[in-house]
């Protein structure tokens, strides 16, 4: 995988959170329920710490020439299939 296609890759994961903590924080407004509520924030907030970790790699991308990127997909590449696993079990289970 290129440095390119990975950047993508986690854009359209970034993108999904943003469009899930949208839809967690609308669910939020809207709800009468207290508890209800908490639970939706608590969510919302563990998806913005998600979001934040995706800005953090972009970021680090960014400054990287594509010659050391091969070193850097191996070292992230446990925990990037963990994060992409823990998004995707998130979002089923808020949607």
């Amino acid at each position: 995988m290129s440095k390119e296609s990975f950047r993508r890759q986690v854009l359209r994961k970034l993108r999904d959170v943003e469009f899930r903590i949208a839809a967690l924080h609308a669910a939020i407004a809207d709800t009468a329920d207290d508890r209800r509520r908490v639970d939706l924030r608590g969510e919302a907030a563990v998806l913005e710490a998600i979001g934040a970790q995706l800005r953090e790699r972009l970021e680090r991308l960014e400054g990287q020439p594509e010659e050391d990127f091969s070193a850097t997909r191996a070292a992230w590449q446990d925990d990037w299939q963990a994060l992409v696993r823990d998004i995707e079990r998130r979002i089923s289970r808020t949607a």
